[in-house]
C-alpha cells in the first residue's frame, strides 16, 4: 500500500528543495499594569506595580486624605487663634493711644467710653483711688480744669493676653507726658500697669494704676533733677518716686554691689 500524502501547512504548497514560509505570528498588546513597572533610577530594573483597589484609589489612601484634611483643619484653626490674638494686641494698643488722645483732647465721653462700669483708677503712692466710671470721670474733669495743654505719649507698650480667661488681658506702658500747669511747663516719666477686659464689643481699661519715675518743672529735670530720689515735685510738693526704688530688681542689684 502506498504511504499517504501529508496534508499542505495552512494551505502553504511543500515543494522539494524549497522553504517553508509559515504565516506570521499576530503581535501581542503589552501587558498592562497599574502603576510603573521601571526603575525611576534609569537602570531598566523592574518594579512590582503598587496594588490599587477596585475602584481604581491607592489602598490607605482614603485614611491619607482624611488625615491630611485634619491636619489642614488643625493648621487653619491654629492660624485663625494666632490672628485672633494679633488682632486682640493691636486694639489693646489703640485703647492706649485713644487714652491720651482723649485726655489732651479734654474728650471727657471719649475718656469714660475707655473704661468698664466698674474700673479702678489709681496712683502707686496711694494718694489717688477712683472706682467706678463715673468717679473717673469726676476725676478727670476736675484735674484737667486746672491745666493748659498737655500731650501724653505711649513710648513702649507690653501686652499679655490672659490664656485662662477669653476677653483678659493686662499691659505694661512706659510713658511720658508734658503738662501745662500754672504757667509752668512740667514733664513726668511714668509706667501704666493695666488690668484690660473686653466689654461691650470692645477692649476698655478694667484697671490702670499708675507709677512715677519722676514729676517735675521741666528746668529741674534739666538741672540734673534725675539725679535726686525726691523726684516727684509739685509746687512746693515733694516726694520719692514710685519707680525704680521700689522694685526688687533695683533693690538686688545695689545690694549685691555693696
Amino acid at each position: 500500500m502506498a504511504p499517504r500524502a501529508n496534508p499542505p501547512i495552512n494551505n502553504c504548497k511543500l515543494t522539494l528543495g524549497s522553504a517553508v514560509k509559515l504565516p506570521k505570528a499576530r503581535s501581542m498588546a503589552p501587558l498592562r499594569t497599574t502603576g510603573c513597572c521601571r526603575s525611576t533610577e534609569g537602570d531598566g530594573s523592574f518594579r512590582w506595580p503598587k496594588p490599587t483597589n477596585f475602584d481604581g484609589s491607592r489602598p490607605g489612601a482614603s485614611e491619607a486624605r482624611d488625615r491630611e484634611a485634619n491636619e489642614m483643619t488643625s493648621a487653619t484653626d491654629g492660624l485663625s487663634e494666632r490672628i485672633a490674638r494679633m488682632e486682640a494686641r493691636e486694639e489693646i494698643r489703640d485703647l492706649v493711644v485713644r487714652y491720651g488722645m482723649a485726655v489732651d483732647d479734654r474728650d471727657i465721653d471719649a475718656v469714660a467710653a475707655l473704661f468698664t462700669e466698674d474700673a479702678v483708677f489709681r496712683h502707686g503712692d496711694g494718694a489717688v483711688v477712683n472706682e467706678g466710671r463715673s468717679a473717673i470721670v469726676d476725676f478727670y474733669t476736675d484735674r484737667l480744669s486746672s491745666f493748659g495743654a498737655t500731650y501724653h505719649y505711649p513710648n513702649s507698650h507690653l501686652v499679655e493676653l490672659d490664656a485662662n480667661r477669653a476677653g483678659h488681658a493686662s499691659g505694661i506702658v512706659n510713658a511720658h507726658a508734658e503738662l501745662g500747669i500754672e504757667g509752668r511747663t512740667f514733664v513726668t516719666g511714668l509706667r501704666y500697669f493695666d488690668q484690660y477686659r473686653h466689654d461691650g464689643g470692645q477692649w476698655r481699661f478694667a484697671e490702670r494704676s499708675v507709677a512715677m519715675v519722676y514729676y517735675m518743672d521741666m528746668a529741674e529735670l534739666v538741672d540734673g533733677g534725675l539725679t535726686e530720689a525726691d523726684r516727684k515735685r509739685y509746687f512746693g510738693q515733694i516726694s520719692s518716686a514710685e519707680l525704680p526704688e521700689s522694685l526688687d530688681t533695683w533693690k538686688k542689684f545695689f545690694a549685691e554691689l555693696s
